[in-house]
């Protein structure tokens, strides 16, 4: 039957299937069908306007993948250069990378549909098509007319092929091509399927030498190793079946960064790590090389290893009502925080600035010590420590807690002999920065409810003399640290007091959290009011990488509450740097317009044409600004 031929029934079965949900069981291939069905279920509604997505300009055009790919490419477009069909070549995330054209109006066609470089074709926002349909399945495709989900692609044709990296099995991008459905012929499918290969055995003749040698080895331990098994040579990062069953993503991620730390070191060294979920593991590296050359370094990883400090008694994990969350990390730190506070010794508190590590403190003393005193001292302030012998003697066994202990504004040996002349009985706490993300953490930006930016913490005035604030949040850097000098090694004299140390845990690593910390933080910002979240704005907050942790969180629900005075919070109350990730520190002018264009794309429900007419951008700019800003708003925004 001729493509023309098959029209009618595909329309009809594509008609059928909108209508009601209903699977067509004739009229289209099972693998249009079940394409059809994810897109549906990842919410492709809008059938007349779901091209309209990201843009990234700053392409990777110099990569491997595409050097491979170009040379066929040429060859192909030389081949067709009498027919209306147009060669693209997609990275593995569906974006476009190069599209050749061998007639210019058929160019403009495609323009008008955004299959253009730097636009995503992905099947979870444009729907069935030749590119996002053949890496969710995995397999070449060809899509023609009213197979396509979205109406306004159903009058072109295209093919599709996965590439793979011979190295690694992995999909990294798709050729295509592409032409109007009337023009369409089944053999577009072998050719594509013929040059993806073409570019297969480019990418395996060009293929590096070093991971290569890696892979050998990789394959070689996975083979006769018992446990999981991961390595990491350039670029290229693996794990094999029992990695990828064992252990959670997070905790993958991890044992990444270490990779990197670990490559060429001996193969006789065993570390002992603790993941982000609280278990541990003992990893074993093995450095590959090439000649002379290191390649990489493959991990051999056991999770029945013995507890790295085998000295400590294991500690119960117990939660507290006044500093809430369920993640193992968060029970462990909670749990060995109470055991402290119950033998009474003197312990470091580090963490992140916005952690809590004084909330933390104070629950720990009050459950353990309910009619003691708890002392605070400010180390940043003026001579902190003039009234503190005084104090100390008025109060029985008393919890002294020394806040920003390496921020200290007087000479250490001062404290030293401060701390040498007390007789007390009670408790001996201070917090610092922690040393593995020492204070480089860029510093958040807060805008009042009606939009206006409030001072960055490194513009605020140092805190003087007196308690910190109860929420635990550093706002001031001390002059040592912007100099660059280490506060922790020129304190060794003051820690010598101290007889171990816990690290607060940044509430990026205990996501599953987010939800407890919320009820708790509505709780007591709006203690007379019942308020929830609505599932979008809980979507956002797990969304959020959370620099500020803690401390930005309660920031961002005080700022909802203030905008939504009555009822249940939604995502559009969140101030606008919940919708934004990383980057670096913007002038006031760049902050004023990537909140005027969160705004806008919440008050679009994420629609980008309708949020670049409402800003007054061209729509291509605030493609550009999305992508240099990380802004996060997408059309699923709803809530």
């Amino acid at each position: 039957m001729s493509l023309t031929g098959r029209s009618i029934p595909v329309v009809r079965a594509r008609e059928t299937f909108l209508s009601s949900g209903d699977v067509p069981v004739d009229g289209v291939s099972g693998l249009v069908s079940a394409s059809w069905q994810r897109s549906l279920a990842a919410g492709v509604s809008d059938l007349t306007n779901v091209l309209d997505r990201g843009y990234v300009a700053d392409l990777d055009l110099r990569s491997r993948f595409v050097q491979c790919a170009l040379p066929v490419i040429d060859r192909l477009e030389a081949e067709l250069s009498d027919l209306a069909v147009s060669i693209a070549l997609t990275d593995r995330n569906s974006r476009v990378l190069i599209r050749r054209d061998n007639q210019r109006l058929l160019g403009g066609r495609f323009d008008t549909v955004f299959f253009a470089p730097g636009f995503n074709y992905s099947e979870d926002d444009v729907g069935t098509n030749g590119v996002g349909t053949a890496l969710a399945s995995g397999k070449a495709v060809f899509i023609t007319g009213h197979e396509h989900f979205a109406e306004n692609i159903t009058v072109f044709a295209c093919a599709g092929a996965p590439i793979r990296d011979p190295l690694t099995g992995l999909i990294q991008g798709v050729l295509d091509l592409s032409c109007l459905a009337k023009d369409a012929s089944p053999f577009m499918h072998s050719l594509a399927q013929q040059a993806a290969r073409n570019i297969e055995i480019e990418l395996r003749v060009s293929g590096s030498v070093h991971q290569q040698a890696v892979l050998e080895r990789f394959l070689r331990v996975s083979r006769t190793g018992r446990g999981p098994v991961m390595s990491l040579g350039g670029d290229v990062f693996m794990s094999d079946t029992r990695a990828n069953q064992q252990l959670l993503p997070q905790e993958k991620a991890y044992l990444r960064e270490i990779a990197t730390g670990l490559t060429g070191l001996r193969d006789s060294m065993v570390l002992d790590v603790e993941l982000p979920t609280g278990r541990t593991a003992r990893v074993r590296p093995e450095t590959v090389t090439v000649g002379a050359e290191i390649a990489g370094v493959v991990l051999r990883v056991d999770l029945t290893a013995p507890e790295p400090r085998p000295r400590r008694a294991a500690v119960k994990a117990v939660g507290m009502p006044e500093v809430p969350g369920n993640s193992t990390s968060w029970r462990r730190v909670t749990g060995e925080i109470l055991e402290a506070a119950s033998t009474s010794t003197p312990m470091v508190v580090t963490g992140e600035s916005g952690t809590g590590k004084l909330t933390l403190i104070t629950a720990a003393h009050r459950r353990t010590f309910p009619t003691r005193s708890l002392v605070i001292v400010d180390c940043r302030g003026e001579n902190p420590f003039a009234h503190l012998p005084a104090t100390l003697a008025a109060a029985r066994q008393p919890t002294l807690v020394l806040a920003h202990l390496d921020e200290l504004s007087t000479d250490q040996a001062d404290l030293d002999r401060t701390l040498e002349s007390l007789s007390t009985d009670g408790w001996l706490v201070a917090t610092m920065a922690n040393p593995n993300s020492e204070g480089a953490l860029p510093d958040i930006e807060r805008l009042t409810p009606d939009g206006e930016r409030l001072p960055l913490d490194s513009e605020r005035e140092p805190l003087g003399e007196g308690p910190v604030p109860p929420d635990g949040h550093d706002h001031a850097r001390s002059s040592r640290r912007a100099c660059g000098r280490d506060p922790h090694s020129e304190l060794e004299v003051v820690l010598r007091h101290f007889a171990g140390s816990i690290s607060v845990p940044p509430l990026r690593h205990r996501l599953d959290d987010v939800p407890q910390l919320v009820s708790h933080l509505l709780g007591a910002l709006a203690p007379r009011r019942t308020v929830a979240c609505t599932p979008g704005m809980l979507r956002v907050l797990l969304g959020h990488d959370w620099p500020g942790n803690v401390a930005e969180l309660r920031d961002a629900l005080r700022t909802a509450l203030t905008r939504r005075p009555v009822g249940d919070l939604r995502a559009e109350d969140l101030p606008e740097t919940c919708f934004v990730s990383g980057g670096r520190r913007l002038t006031p002018i760049e902050a004023a317009e990537r909140t005027a264009i969160v705004r806008a794309l919440i008050q679009t429900g994420g629609n980008r044409r309708d949020a670049a007419e409402l800003v007054g951008i061209a729509r291509s700019s605030l493609y550009r600004k999305i992508q240099a800003y990380g802004i996060r708003v997408g059309q699923k925004l709803t809530g």
